[in-house]
């Protein structure tokens, strides 16, 4: 079997891969991750620029990954290139802020999320991503009628099982509703 590459790996491996190269009581470094994880050099450090541009990798841990890439560069280099890990980061960190994930992504996760029995929290968290940002793009999705009717009946009836019915969750999905219904009839 063949060396994977970074687009094989999911975002719960990744951030698997990115907390543990962060963590400073580990001296691992990317020869260590090639061995463990069958990649090249390369693909390693695809897999922590992919943490760090799509969020899967939150802020501190990138302020980790930082300081580590800058101790092992000044250690393998004798203090020089510090420099340029900072401009790296500050490169990746400006990415991350203009990431915007493919639509069919979003739609896929959004579907996913409808089948599962997870609730957002539990969801967001297993698939790394942050809860704000899918908050933010379910609702776009969902009012822009993107996302199927069935997905949305089976996101709506899991709401309101998992909020007992709670008045604030019903008024969320009546405006919600009545947001995508007014946009499908002007679509029509």
């Amino acid at each position: 079997m063949g060396q994977r590459t970074a687009q094989q790996f999911s975002r719960s491996e990744i951030a698997k891969i990115v907390s543990e190269y962060a963590n400073p009581k580990n001296a691992f470094d990317y020869r260590n991750f090639m061995k463990n994880e069958n990649i090249s050099k390369h693909t390693f450090f695809a897999l922590l620029e992919r943490g760090v541009v799509e969020g899967i990798a939150d802020e501190s841990t990138v302020d980790q990954m930082e300081k580590k890439a800058i101790f092992n560069v000044t250690q393998k280099h004798q203090g020089n290139g510090s420099e340029n890990i900072r401009n790296h980061y500050t490169e990746m960190r400006r990415r991350r802020k203009e990431y915007v994930f493919p639509e069919e992504k979003i739609v896929a996760l959004i579907k996913e999320y409808s089948n599962s029995k997870m609730t957002k929290r539990e969801f967001c968290k297993e698939m790394v991503i942050d809860t704000k940002w899918f908050d933010n793009v379910f609702r776009q999705y969902i009012t822009t009628d993107k996302v199927e009717d069935d997905v949305f009946n089976r996101i709506y009836k899991k709401a309101l099982i998992y909020y007992e019915f709670n008045q604030r969750v019903i008024d969320f999905w009546y405006n919600l509703i009545s947001e995508r219904k007014s946009n499908q009839s002007r679509g029509k």
